[in-house]
């Protein structure tokens, strides 16, 4: 049996839209966590909603501080080499290594 297409759209029922967030929420969190363990890397998630004080964060605050921290560290020359985009969908811009002049 196929799946059918969602159309992205925005949700206007709020109860609707509450329950959509929640179901996506732990789908995308089970992608990330099996992303993780079957290529070896390391990842994090954080995820503001209206109405919750705080933001999701995974694994937990303290990782995604640690993990945001050293991609930081990171020269900025070499940060671009590892992002090393193919193309911009919005602009059509496209950086590989340094930028030009």
């Amino acid at each position: 049996m196929r799946r059918r297409k969602v159309e992205v759209v925005w949700i206007t029922n709020q109860s609707a839209r509450r329950a959509s967030l929640r179901k996506r929420r732990v789908g995308l969190l089970k992608k990330v966590e099996e992303f993780t363990t079957l290529c070896g890397i390391k990842a994090c998630l954080v995820m503001y909603s209206p109405g919750e004080q705080e933001p999701m964060a995974w694994p937990s605050p303290d990782e995604v501080k640690e993990l945001i921290r050293k991609f930081h560290f990171i020269p900025e020359l070499e940060r671009l080499k590892k992002n090393d985009y193919h193309g911009d969908v919005h602009g059509g811009t496209t950086f590989q290594g340094a930028q030009s002049p």
